[in-house]
């Protein structure tokens, strides 16, 4: 009912459409992604489906932004994976410095086929645990995981994690 009235309102009363588009269609979303939301309590085996490409993902609740945004609109930055998407070819190599819980780096897998190669990297061990399990999960051979972080010089270094990334995050990294 609300999609028909919108539609109506924007091909024969624009001056309604616009603070309908403006004000209404946002909380609208925000309503329906929040509902959805308060069923994310758990971890779970999630089948992504994104512009041809499907394979299985962990997702956690405790993580946060990424996982929440896959858990309600199916995708997390659907502008680069169509980058990839266009780009990345059967046998190339594709490297993901920071993986998190790894949508891009599995998705790139998936284009890439089993004569290509993915290495990913993730230096904080509960999301590399994460992509671990989503590589095994979709028997993605041809990905390397390092659980490792990347910089210009050798050494330790200290990660600070947004509370909206990760609300319940305190862990030693590598």
């Amino acid at each position: 009912m609300f999609t028909k009235l919108v539609l109506f309102s924007k091909k024969y009363m624009p001056w309604v459409y616009k603070p309908i588009r403006a004000f209404i269609f946002p909380m609208y979303l925000k309503f329906f992604r929040n509902k959805k939301l308060s069923s994310f309590t758990e971890k779970v085996l999630y089948n992504f489906k994104f512009s041809g490409i499907s394979f299985k993902i962990w997702l956690n609740p405790e993580n946060g932004f990424v996982d929440q945004e896959i858990f309600t609109a199916g995708v997390y930055e659907p502008e680069v994976l169509m980058m990839y998407k266009e780009y990345l070819k059967p046998g190339q190599t594709y490297v993901d410095i920071g993986a998190n819980i790894g949508q891009h780096a599995l998705y790139a897998a998936a284009l890439v086929g089993s004569f290509g190669k993915v290495v990913a990297y993730e230096p904080i061990k509960s999301l590399f645990a994460q992509l671990s399990n989503s590589k095994f999960q979709n028997n993605f051979t041809n990905m390397e995981l390092v659980n490792k972080a990347i910089g210009q010089t050798p050494g330790e270094a200290q990660i600070h994690i947004n509370v909206k990334n990760n609300r319940y995050f305190v862990e030693e990294i590598f």
